[in-house]
């Protein structure tokens, strides 16, 4: 007659012991994650909005991937071992193949791309309204020490819980980022830039109070802010969605050098 197997019994983990658990294996999964990239970047660049992140180019390699290849190409012939090592020759098909693609996105993709950048206004008001939380919070603090009185403007980064909470999670969303040496790109600050904007918004709507702003300034206000930032939105639509544009019209929305989306190899004309 068969004997029972022996049952083996786990201990049952608790939700601190999964959450702590889970988020090991993230961070060791992650760190995992050192290769290069050509548009890879820095958690300081990020609020700043100093570099973005190609996604997909109609028919041309831009510069940076170009520049990438040929630095990778470098350095792994300093480390070759054998002096007479060749890549393997492609094949017939092989050619034919991609000269056929490259005829085919050629007559659809000419002069389109997608690349990775937010909208300027967005991006650079949440930055601001950081470092403006940062400023008058530390005034306060001294103010404090040193006994001046506060004004109602600067009152309203004192005690105020919900700016607080905004500017602290957007700490805990970015700040983890500089211990990570694996490769990293602009789309990691996007859970920080959600916090930024919304700081954005509470410091604005505690500056109207504050300063007691007419009803119909609030909404002139909003209606520039607003305006402003739908204009950059279609202004970068091109490279949002992947549309046609010129090589002039390329450059004239490159507003900062570092943004290394290629216009170089788009055409003058569509």
């Amino acid at each position: 007659m068969p004997v029972d197997a022996e049952k083996v019994t786990y201990p049952k983990a608790g939700f601190w012991s999964k959450f702590v658990e889970l988020n090991v294996k993230m961070w060791v999964t992650n760190k995992g994650l050192s290769a290069d990239h050509p548009f890879g970047s820095r958690p300081m660049s990020w609020p700043l909005l100093s570099r973005g992140l190609g996604f997909w180019n109609g028919n041309h390699v831009p510069k940076t991937e170009q520049e990438h290849k040929r630095k990778k190409e470098l350095e792994a012939r300093q480390h070759i071992a054998d002096p007479n090592y060749k890549p393997s020759e492609r094949t017939a098909e092989e050619k034919e193949e991609e000269q056929r693609l490259r005829k085919l996105y050629e007559s659809k993709f000419k002069s389109a791309q997608i690349y990775l950048l937010g909208n300027p206004v967005v991006w650079y008001a949440s930055t601001i309204s950081v470092a403006l939380f940062i400023f008058f919070t530390l005034w306060n603090r001294l103010a404090e020490k040193r006994g001046t009185p506060i004004t109602a403007l600067q009152q309203l980064y004192k005690g105020q819980s919900t700016a607080g909470f905004l500017f602290m999670a957007w700490v805990f969303h970015w700040v983890p980022f500089f211990a990570m040496q694996r490769q990293l790109f602009l789309h990691h600050y996007l859970p920080a830039l959600y916090f930024a904007v919304l700081l954005f918004a509470v410091q604005v709507n505690h500056w109207f109070h504050a300063k007691r702003v007419p009803v119909k300034a609030q909404w002139a206000v909003c209606a520039i802010v607003f305006t402003l930032t739908a204009l950059l939105f279609v202004m970068y639509a091109p490279i949002t969605f992947g549309l046609k544009m010129t090589k002039s019209f390329c450059r004239r929305i490159k507003l900062n050098p570092r943004w290394d989306f290629d216009c170089d190899s788009l055409s003058e004309a569509l």
